[in-house]
């Protein structure tokens, strides 16, 4: 989809870069494998996935580290200082010695405040637009009250969401972590929303005293917080985004077992196509909406590093806490199910994808033709079909 919708080429994707994310993933793949087949996954194994993940994260800050020196470098040639400038745009705004005025960074210094997406009406829309804009108007309301603004506007109705964000942002956490049944959860003698709420206040407090002191006593006129709370904003809004697709997908999954349950569709059925879908569909529009927005080198990079974390962290944190419990037990796989046998042949197709992939983008220098999107969505497909096939025993292969 990202080769798809956006211009995948050899300016916007870095070989490195591609290369590293391609062999890491690589290499995961092979540890899975690797650790299943004895049909047992002791602590020390489950804690190699933990590691590699480690090991993963300080090559990509030390190779970006030596990056960045390398381009400060780069930057001190002769001649090296107005390319840049010229590439930027705007070597005819200091060729004739004038003065330009810096780009100005929104914080709302300024009297008007800036549309809420999602809340304020869309006056010159089509009626379709009026309409979606009605039905998601509750939800964009929820929206704001759990996800703090990071669009570096600062006006009043940000704040006002802002002051009253913690307590909702702690409440939509708890849901996505343990669901409805979370607030039924004890903390020492109080339920745990009401350790949310008592732990909340001081938050909002502190923050309406701080808009106070912006609003009335700040010579500069600017409601911006500052770097710090703009920091612990952006977050607590990633926290929360990542919150609000978890509960979003799993309300989408429970809907789907419903279907399942109520046509009798076999559960692995939908185990490798719906389910699988609803798992992965909050990397796909994610990836996509990147990639349009003239990021394709970071679409791209998601692809391979949103799976490689999920596959990492999920398979190391629960696996690693269910070894640690159970030590000196493993874990068991049953390697002769029928399950095991779908999960064989998942893996032989994401290897063989995996190549595919450390190939046709070096033969095209990068920048892979939109026939190949075509391509890999015909392997989906094709290996789709096969599983409900095989999950039916249609084909009766034997792994």
């Amino acid at each position: 989809s990202v080769i798809l919708v956006s211009n995948v080429s050899s300016h916007s994707i870095r070989r490195t870069d591609f290369f590293r994310d391609l062999l890491a993933y690589v290499v995961v793949v092979g540890l899975v494998i690797a650790v299943s087949q004895d049909g047992k996954i002791y602590l020390y194994e489950s804690a190699v996935f933990l590691i590699a993940y480690l090991v993963y994260i300080a090559f990509v800050v030390v190779h970006g580290y030596i990056k960045r020196l390398r381009n400060l470098g780069k930057k001190d040639l002769p001649g090296e200082q107005e390319q840049l400038i010229k590439e930027s745009g705007a070597s005819s705004a200091l060729s004739d010695n004038s003065t330009a005025l810096p780009v100005s960074i929104n914080d709302s210094s300024d009297n008007e405040d800036v549309a809420l997406a999602g809340l304020t009406w869309p006056q010159k829309k089509s009626w379709a637009v009026k309409i979606q804009f009605i039905v998601e108007y509750p939800f964009s309301i929820l929206r704001w009250l759990t996800v703090p603004s990071c669009d570096g506007e600062w006006d009043v109705p940000r704040w006002i969401f802002a002051i009253l964000s913690p307590i909702p942002a702690a409440f939509l956490i708890l849901i996505a972590a343990e669901g409805w049944d979370g607030f039924n959860i004890m903390a020492s003698k109080l339920p745990i929303y009401a350790v949310i709420i008592i732990a909340g206040v001081p938050f909002s407090v502190a923050l309406f005293a701080l808009f106070l002191y912006k609003w009335r006593y700040n010579p500069t006129g600017s409601l911006n917080p500052g770097s710090v709370v703009l920091f612990i904003s952006g977050v607590v809004a990633f926290i929360t985004s990542v919150a609000w697709m978890n509960i979003q997908a799993n309300e989408v999954v429970a809907v789907l077992q419903t279907f399942g349950i109520v046509f009798d569709v076999s559960v692995a059925v939908l185990g490798v196509t719906v389910l699988a879908i609803g798992n992965s569909v909050g990397d796909l529009v994610a990836d996509t909406t990147v990639a349009r927005q003239g990021k394709p080198a970071m679409g791209v990079s998601s692809c391979f590093g949103s799976p490689l974390l999920n596959d990492v962290l999920g398979l190391g944190i629960s696996l690693t806490a269910y070894t640690a419990k159970n030590f000196p037990h493993p874990f068991p796989v049953n390697t002769k199910s029928t399950d095991f046998k779908t999960v064989i042949f998942c893996w032989i197709m994401l290897s063989l994808t995996l190549v595919i992939h450390g190939v046709v983008f070096p033969l095209s220098r990068f920048t892979p033709p939109r026939i190949f999107s075509g391509l890999l969505f015909a392997l989906y497909i094709g290996f789709m079909l096969f599983n409900v096939l095989e999950v039916t025993n249609v084909l009766g292969f034997a792994f």
